[in-house]
């Protein structure tokens, strides 16, 4: 099963690696996906307001563990 640890250290992301940032990939989420025949129908625009995109981001980058010597 994937895990969220160290998730803002491995770009990029979706399956092929089309999306280079975590502030993208919520961009994609928020906006409801890029429309095509094989989008899952349960992938919605969410229209989330910027502070909580922005704690959504600080909450995944809180999975990365210490650097080494810090």
């Amino acid at each position: 099963m994937p895990t969220l640890r160290e998730i803002a250290r491995t770009a990029p992301f979706m399956h092929h690696g089309s999306i280079a940032t975590l502030e993208d990939v919520i961009e994609y989420y928020d906006r409801g996906g890029n429309r095509n025949p094989g989008l899952d129908p349960e992938i919605r625009p969410l229209h989330l307001p910027s502070a909580e995109k922005q704690n959504l981001i600080a909450f995944l980058r809180s999975f990365n563990g210490h650097e080494a010597g810090r």
